[in-house]
């Protein structure tokens, strides 16, 4: 028997999103979402985030299989700080109000399975927007205080 993971399909890393992971993402956020009331993506909205600001977008894989995702845009601090709920700030989740001059990242959503989670990709996916703010020297960045639990898968 092989070791866990040595099949290069299944292979485990984390990378910007593009637009032919949008039917991925899709799944991941129905499931992700079921059973809270909230609804999962559909593909205008994360088209929206990719074309907006494709390098603050990450999906985090298993072999050719969406685990994860993490979406981010910039903003200005008046804006990130002041009092807002998720679809005001987001331009109701197609990260319209991004501002390519703004000094915070605001991370608008960030999903994943258990898999992801227990092999650490979720983290990962994370820092790698993290590293956004260091890399381009942004101010700071700010994440929504409530993000849904994982799916049974």
């Amino acid at each position: 028997m092989s070791p866990p993971f040595s099949d290069k399909t299944q292979r485990l890393y984390v990378r910007n999103a593009a637009i032919n992971d949008i039917a991925g993402i899709i799944a991941l956020s129905r499931r992700v979402y079921e059973g809270t009331g909230m609804y999962g993506y559909t593909a205008g909205p994360l088209t929206g985030q990719i074309n907006t600001f494709p390098e603050g977008q990450f999906v985090a894989m298993l072999g050719d299989r969406v685990v994860g995702y993490c979406a981010t845009f910039r903003i200005g601090e008046d804006v990130a700080l002041a009092p807002h709920d998720w679809t005001e700030i987001t331009g109701n989740g197609y990260a319209s109000r991004h501002d390519p001059e703004g000094e915070w990242l605001y991370g608008m959503e960030s999903v994943w399975t258990r898999t992801a989670a227990a092999t650490g990709l979720a983290s990962a996916c994370t820092m790698s927007a993290r590293t956004c703010v260091s890399r381009w020297n942004y101010r700071e960045w700010c994440l929504p205080a409530d993000y849904p639990r994982w799916p049974n898968v």
